[in-house]
């Protein structure tokens, strides 16, 4: 039964996968290799949420029989009750059946083989290790390498990895002859194992402590604010004028990329050895610079310098633009991202300040940009009351309960150490629940807590400015850099995380000091912080004091304070600054607001032009009502065919200025009917167009702010 309900879990764990990977991700652009490697190290990380309270159910009901004498297969071990069973029957007078001792312990739904949950973690952890400290961090400098082969890249991913490897072999190294000068080290396969598994695990340990300071304070605090939708909007705003200054920059920074492949372009004829490599960049390129690039030809200046051309005319050369590109782009469709993201935020904000303000009792959509039918789910006026009034209560009781919740994990946290008496409130949960034998009730608390403590670890990763560079990013937005750095931080704090739980839960016998604590199938696999004394002697002083510093930190915004005064700016609630960045961001709403009303205004006069001119009625030969018979239409190949007949009227024609407007602007949409290929051929009417982006980094990207190119593994 528990092989089955530990079976279940584990596929709806891949489904969950399955679904977020391909909620962030795109299978269709990116390599199969990137999807197998991000899958695998997100399903092994989030898999330990099924699978840690299933072990800890277990290790309850293991710890319960052998408090009452029993082995694990059933068996009485008490060498009196079994004296007493055998002599009963001959202080009896009728023939009798030896009494047998009923179970103490009830046995749990989710009870598998001892022997198979450890191969399931030996598994998990192993997997998970090499992905993180081997794999995936040669696959993500891989993936930012400028050259343009397979072993050229491997090389390059190598190189840039050379003094991370060195690093860690330095500290294994050194703990290696600190154990055999102690004398607490045998030279053997178990012994090694043990080494490098509590050497990864002390690393991830110190590393999640810093990050969950952050979250245990951020993540409530964020929940309530987000019932505080005006003082949400002014950050919003201030996010939009930092994010649109960012999305300048690196425009720039790719526009000037592009100057140098332009430059190389022009000094690299085709025929040359190096004209390959620069169809190969050129190819990753935005496709309007490549349209330019095609136009204007690559002939170059016939008074051009010979050393100019030596110049670009080298692998090394070639290689650096190649590598410039890559990250350019990237950083560009990084922030088309984000700004289409918080575009999204601004409008739906401001929706629900204007409907809050109008007084009608009904939720309005006023931002073209949310616009959308309603799904009939709820009544107008219940939607209005569930919006403006009832979410943001649930919200700010939401956030008062994870605000509980931190201040119990940061007080269990900092007295895990103490087991006489026993201080750690989920301790006390925990041992209430054994006692009366509440598996269900343990394994809700466990999943409860761990996905909490997975919360507050990982919320940190990507709200601190030092981790923005990395973004996950829904509607298949994420590149794959991104998805990769997200698989190797999950592998590497997720044993940190289960060993941080084990410790606030006391199952962990080596940090609450309990030594009738039986180890769980976990701890047997990854071993303990003690291996090395002065970490393990160490720890319970300086984990609780670094945790409640960071905490405080946060909760004062510290940092924050800091950050202003060295003119990184931050959101604060007085400074000149501040508020000057949220007018520019309430402008550039404004503006975009102005810019999606011009695209809808010109679309409906476009669907306006299509019904007008397919209507039945219409005369082929004079574009006008009547004579066509009441079936005739009036489509795009007859005006075609009368104006390749006809000379074109003056009314037709476009004047010239207005000829060299149109030859600079693009349609907002596409349409592969007759109707609009006769308006883009005759009827323009400028409102219904929209300028092309200048030659920076939005000219490659399409609506959704993906950039039209291959996969960054296709060179496999």
């Amino acid at each position: 039964m528990g092989l089955w309900v530990l079976s279940i879990e584990m596929v709806g764990v891949l489904g969950i996968t399955t679904y977020l990977l391909h909620k962030y991700g795109d299978w269709k652009r990116q390599h199969l290799l990137v999807s197998a490697a991000v899958l695998v190290s997100w399903y092994f990380s989030f898999s330990v949420v099924a699978i840690l309270p299933i072990d800890v159910v277990q290790t309850v009901y293991r710890q319960c029989r052998n408090a009452s004498g029993l082995d694990p297969d059933h068996h009485i071990v008490d060498p009196s009750f079994i004296q007493r069973a055998v002599t009963a029957p001959q202080n009896r007078s009728t023939t009798s059946v030896a009494p047998i001792r009923p179970d103490p312990c009830p046995k749990p739904l989710t009870l598998v083989p001892e022997a198979a949950l450890t191969t399931i973690w030996n598994i998990v952890y192993w997997t998970s290790f090499f992905l993180t400290w081997l794999i995936l961090p040669f696959m993500q400098s891989y993936a930012m390498a400028g050259e343009f082969t397979v072993l050229g890249k491997c090389r390059r991913s190598l190189i840039e990895n050379a003094i991370f490897y060195a690093s860690y072999i330095l500290v294994l190294l050194a703990f290696f002859f600190y154990l055999l000068a102690k004398g607490a080290f045998e030279l053997n396969m178990n012994s090694i194992s043990t080494l490098v598994i509590t050497a990864s695990n002390t690393w991830g340990m110190f590393f999640m402590v810093l990050l969950m300071g952050y979250g245990l304070v951020e993540v409530p605090r964020y929940i309530y604010e987000l019932s505080r939708r005006e003082n949400r909007l002014k950050r919003t705003y201030f996010q939009v004028a930092k994010l649109h200054s960012e999305k300048c920059d690196a425009s720039e920074a790719l526009e000037d990329v592009l100057d140098e492949i332009k430059h190389a372009s022009s000094k690299i004829k085709e025929g040359s050895f190096f004209y390959p490599q620069l169809q190969t960049i050129i190819s990753k390129c935005p496709p309007a610079f490549q349209d330019r690039l095609r136009d204007t030809g690559r002939g170059g200046s016939s008074s051009a310098s010979r050393a100019k051309h030596e110049e670009y005319a080298n692998m090394a050369t070639l290689v650096k633009i190649h590598a410039q590109l890559l990250r350019a782009r990237q950083n560009v469709w990084r922030l088309e991202a984000k700004w289409e993201a918080l575009l999204k935020k601004a409008f739906k904000l401001e929706d629900l300040s204007k409907s809050k303000s109008s007084g009608q009792k009904e939720y309005i959509r006023y931002s073209m940009g949310t616009r959308a039918p309603k799904s009939g789910i709820m009544p107008p006026m219940i939607e209005y009351y569930w919006r403006i009034y009832a979410t943001p209560r649930l919200l700010q009781a939401l956030g008062a309960l994870m605000g509980v919740l931190s201040v119990t994990l940061v007080w269990s946290e900092g007295t895990f150490f103490s087991h006489d008496p026993t201080l750690s409130i989920y301790a006390l949960m925990m041992n209430a629940f054994a006692e009366n034998y509440r598996y269900l009730l343990i394994q809700i608390l466990s999943v409860l807590l761990l996905l909490y403590i997975c919360l507050c670890v990982y919320w940190t990763v990507f709200r601190v400015r030092f981790f923005n560079y990395y973004y996950l990013s829904p509607h298949h937005h994420t590149d794959e850099y991104t998805l990769l750095f997200s698989g190797t931080l999950l592998c590497r704090l997720t044993p940190a995380v289960c060993l941080n739980f084990l410790g606030v839960v006391h199952m962990d016998s080596h940090i609450s000091g309990n030594n009738k604590q039986l180890p769980t199938a976990f701890t047997q696999v990854m071993g303990h912080l003690d291996l090395v004394s002065f970490i393990a002697d160490g720890f319970n002083i300086y984990f609780p004091l670094i945790l409640v510093i960071l905490c405080l930190c946060t909760l004062f915004n510290v940092g924050s304070h800091l950050l202003n005064l060295v003119g990184i700016q931050q959101f604060v609630c007085e400074g000149d600054l501040t508020t000057e960045l949220i007018d520019e961001g309430h402008q550039l709403i404004k503006r975009e607001h102005k810019r999606i009303e011009r695209e809808n205004k010109g679309e409906q006069r476009r669907r306006e032009w299509e019904e007008r001119l397919n209507r039945p009625g219409r005369d082929g030969a004079s574009g006008r009502e009547g004579g066509g018979g009441p079936g005739a239409r009036y489509t795009a190949d007859d005006i075609r065919a009368k104006y390749s007949r006809t000379p074109a009227r003056p009314e037709a024609s476009p004047k010239p200025a207005a000829a060299a407007a149109a030859s600079r602007l693009q349609p907002n949409t596409s349409s592969d009917n007759s109707a609009s290929e006769l308006l883009d051929d005759d009827f323009v009417d400028f409102q219904d167009y929209r300028e092309l982006p200048s030659n920076n980094g939005s000219a490659g990207l399409n609506r959704g702010g993906r950039p039209n190119v291959n996969s960054i593994f296709d060179d496999v």
